[in-house]
């Protein structure tokens, strides 16, 4: 609270040093010295007398046009900013209908703009930083004004807009504005899924310690989304000991996801594992990964458990699930679950090559249950040259179950 006092202070201190001294414009010392005093309450922090002091004076000022009267009221406004009023808002817009060409109102916007900000008021922020021009503010202002009307445009939305004022940031002499205008510039960039360029931000970004950690995260998650797996294995545990809980299981499901990737289906759901047990809710991704580790580790029943959950929405994932419960009800000769599987499998096309054997298994248990062969004929397509020949010399019950793990 007291650096945002400080902050208002000092801007405050700037509005009223770009004014010319009220003696010289209207030549009434006695208003002079009362408009002075007002400034000494309100740089003491004493808003609400400071206040007082100046309404009193915009009273009993003869003119109501003058360039006096306009600071006045400038400086009423920006008690009310310090104050928290909620009218502040129809008082600077009065204040720009009164006096359009007043050089004081962008500093008012800005210092205005730059108390909801503090506030975390980001969409009302934005609004107020985008009516104003930079060149009406110091150039000392310049800097933290680009970079927080763009961390305000990131709240709505506005990648482009907000990679320009960051970059804006960047380019200037480095600042303390500097490193997170990298950071966020890297942020943007993962929000938009280009993330070779948000680990480029990200790397620069760790050199800055109030940033290191977090940017080290998202250079793992940007590896990942890119499938750099061995990036990921390795850098993703290192990071276990010094992140926060939600982190520390996105990346157990991250280096989890990745041993799946590789190949070590053991590693793969170690991790995943630790990243259930950890408390997240989980997902039918997880499910589905966990019943395909299953599966592929011979623990029939967990598949069947965990894949049940999983099956009967339309969608890919879904699809895939019917598909290994099909090949689960068949390790466990439970043929006709194992029809209903491969059948609801093969309705859907998510995956063509999974309609495809779903559907060959289909025909085969349909031949093999009910020793109906009107279903290969819907499936001839889909049937090796190999098999069709041996189908056409009616061996079908010669034929071996061909079961693929995918």
């Amino acid at each position: 609270m007291r650096n945002k006092i400080l902050c208002m202070a000092a801007a405050a201190a700037l509005l009223l040093a770009a004014v010319p001294a009220p003696a010289q414009v209207l030549g009434s010392d006695s208003y002079s010295v009362r408009l002075e005093q007002a400034k000494e309450l309100y740089n003491s922090g004493m808003y609400v007398s400071a206040e007082k002091a100046l309404d009193a004076l915009a009273k009993d000022l003869p003119d109501k046009h003058s360039l006096l009267y306009s600071e006045v009221m400038a400086n009423k406004i920006m008690c009310a900013i310090a104050l928290g009023r909620e009218d502040v808002d129809g008082l600077v817009k009065n204040l720009e209908v009164d006096f359009p060409n007043d050089p004081q109102l962008a500093v008012l916007k800005l210092n205005l703009a730059d108390a909801k900000f503090d506030s975390q008021e980001y969409t009302d922020a934005l609004k107020m930083y985008e009516g104003i021009q930079p060149r009406n503010l110091y150039r000392s202002a310049h800097i933290p004004f680009y970079f927080k009307r763009s961390y305000c445009s990131i709240y709505a939305g506005k990648y482009d807009e907000a990679l320009e004022g960051f970059q804006k940031v960047i380019a200037a002499k480095r600042s303390q504005y500097t490193f997170p205008a990298i950071y966020y510039s890297g942020y943007v960039k993962y929000l938009q899924k280009k993330f070779d360029e948000a680990y480029s931000f990200f790397e620069q970004a760790r050199d800055d310690s109030r940033f290191a950690l977090l940017a080290e995260y998202y250079m793992v998650e940007c590896k990942f989304m890119m499938k750099d797996y061995d990036y990921t294995i390795e850098n993703g545990p290192k990071l276990y000991s010094r992140v926060n809980n939600q982190q520390k299981a996105d990346l157990s499901r991250m280096v989890a996801e990745s041993y799946f990737g590789k190949g070590d289906n053991e590693e793969a759901m170690r991790h995943l594992k630790k990243y259930i047990s950890s408390g997240v809710k989980v997902t039918r991704k997880d499910r589905y990964l966990y019943g395909v580790l299953a599966y592929s580790l011979g623990d029939v029943n967990k598949a069947e458990e965990a894949l049940k959950r999983v099956a009967g929405t339309e969608d890919a994932i879904g699809q895939s699930a019917y598909y290994y419960l099909g090949n689960c009800y068949l390790q466990k000769r439970n043929k006709m679950a194992a029809l209903e599987a491969f059948k609801a499998a093969s309705d859907l096309s998510f995956d063509p090559l999974v309609s495809e054997d779903a559907l060959f298994n289909f025909a085969k248990l349909s031949y093999d249950v009910n020793s109906d062969i009107s279903v290969f004929h819907n499936s001839w397509g889909c049937i090796p040259t190999a098999e069709k020949r041996i189908l056409s010399s009616l061996m079908l019950p010669h034929l071996l179950w061909r079961i693929r793990i995918t």
